[in-house]
């Protein structure tokens, strides 16, 4: 409102104006309190220690450890497991072909 406006505006228009500015002045709290409350949540998230430590983590690795010793070993072992789990979702030879058509 212009000031020569406001000399002329009737007492009951006051209060109208002095609610507009408490609503400004709340909303802009609220978003305030709205932003702090996130980067709370956020920091106490990333502040929070994992279920599993770390050294946990380790330990188990390195009981899973297949390939320790020689690299041929290693590869040989991993074709090994390769085929079984690729034998073992196909069903088989048995389930194939002209044994499959004959059972």
């Amino acid at each position: 409102f212009c000031s020569s406006r406001l000399a002329h505006a009737p007492s009951s228009i006051f209060p109208v104006i002095r609610a507009r500015r408490r609503f400004r002045k709340l909303a802009v709290m609220a978003r305030a309190l709205k932003t702090l409350f996130a980067a709370s949540a956020l920091v106490a998230a990333l502040a929070q220690e994992p279920a599993i430590s770390k050294a946990e983590i380790d330990q188990a690795l390195g009981d899973d450890e297949v390939c320790a010793g020689d690299a041929v070993v290693c590869a040989l072992n991993a074709l090994q497991v390769k085929a079984s789990a690729v034998a073992g979702a196909e069903g088989g030879a048995c389930d194939q072909g002209l044994v499959a058509q004959i059972k």
